[in-house]
């Protein structure tokens, strides 16, 4: 999502340079920056090693994402809806469970999860003339291609918000590289999420 900003404004500001966007599973985050492998990383980070320094970028939200030209539901979709369509899940474990479950089983209900995925974007275009929906990070719903033609509203039961950081290794703060790094980063994502959200 962040991708041609950052390298726009990386290239822009060091045109010297060469970036490399890689895929990092969150179980091999912590072992892929100690190793020097990655210089920094971008997600949803619990518990961290001291040798990491956390950088809050923002905070995001959860939303219902769906073709309403085929689900033609009313906007906020009503629990009922929700629990009668077909669901997609964004999954880093292999898991087609999350905290949403969590919380429907709390309130005695159960939705049904057809299709899980990694990849953001393969579940937002999967939504396209198919009666499904996704919840998902409002941001990654609202900056896909053709974003338009989903529709995006508030879940119809509490979904925590949740913080997106950037960590990156504590013995190489100071150096001017890394600070120069973390520094540009940070404020290309930050001025890309006020851009989004006044959308």
């Amino acid at each position: 999502m962040f991708g041609p900003t950052l390298f726009d404004q990386l290239l822009s500001d060091c045109p010297n340079s060469q970036v490399l966007f890689k895929a990092i599973d969150p179980s091999n985050c912590v072992s892929a920056l100690e190793s020097g492998d990655i210089d920094l990383a971008i997600g949803v980070f619990k518990a961290l090693p001291e040798s990491l320094v956390r950088t809050f970028l923002y905070r995001e939200r959860h939303v219902c994402l769906f073709d309403n030209s085929v689900l033609q539901v009313k906007l906020p979709i009503s629990l009922d809806d929700y629990l009668a369509t077909p669901q997609m899940v964004i999954t880093a474990n292999r898991e087609l469970t999350s905290a949403v479950d969590i919380t429907l089983t709390d309130m005695n209900k159960k939705r049904k999860v057809v299709l899980g995925s990694n990849r953001f974007l393969t579940l937002r275009h999967m939504l396209m003339g198919r009666r499904l929906l996704c919840v998902m990070a409002e941001l990654v719903g609202r900056s896909a291609p053709n974003s338009e033609s989903v529709t995006i509203c508030e879940a119809p039961i509490p979904i925590p918000d949740f913080d997106i950081k950037m960590i990156t290794r504590r013995r190489d703060s100071l150096h001017p590289k890394q600070k120069w790094l973390t520094e540009h980063v940070t404020s290309s994502i930050q001025q890309k999420v006020e851009e989004l959200m006044k959308a």
